[in-house]
């Protein structure tokens, strides 16, 4: 039937467009992929020549603050050392002072002892003395 045949060329022609369609689609997807190929490898080389442009400028910019750094911990060390010397001179010079107090305090120690020693010997010397010449006397 007339009807039949509408239909059968409706459906011809419906398949014959998404033929075409689908050609065209193929050759869209195609087309972009070697239109974005170049593009991806370009972008690529962007970002390489990029993040090497940035590694030697943060290697050229970082020297100077490495050197400030250097120099701030080397003055920190030397202020440390500094405080820390003159600490311990401090402390050294009190033990020096302790030991001149003691020094004085032991050479008067033994100065008594010495001088109480020689009025003891000296008693018993002329005790000794006056010993012998009463014993001389009675012979």
């Amino acid at each position: 039937t007339r009807q039949q045949r509408g239909e059968l060329a409706n459906k011809a022609n419906l398949t014959s467009l998404n033929s075409i369609l689908e050609a065209a689609k193929t050759e869209t997807i195609t087309s972009i992929s070697s239109a974005v190929a170049p593009l991806q490898t370009s972008l690529k080389r962007e970002i390489n020549a990029l993040r090497e442009s940035m590694k030697e400028e943060v290697s050229v910019n970082i020297q100077p603050f490495q050197a400030n750094l250097m120099e701030t911990l080397k003055v920190a060390v030397e202020k440390e050392t500094k405080q820390s010397i003159e600490k311990e001179l401090d402390r050294l010079q009190g033990c020096i002072e302790s030991f001149k107090k003691s020094k004085g305090k032991v050479q008067a120690f033994v100065t008594s002892a010495v001088d109480a020693a020689e009025i003891n010997l000296r008693g018993e010397i002329e005790s000794s003395l006056k010993e012998q010449k009463r014993l001389q006397k009675d012979v």
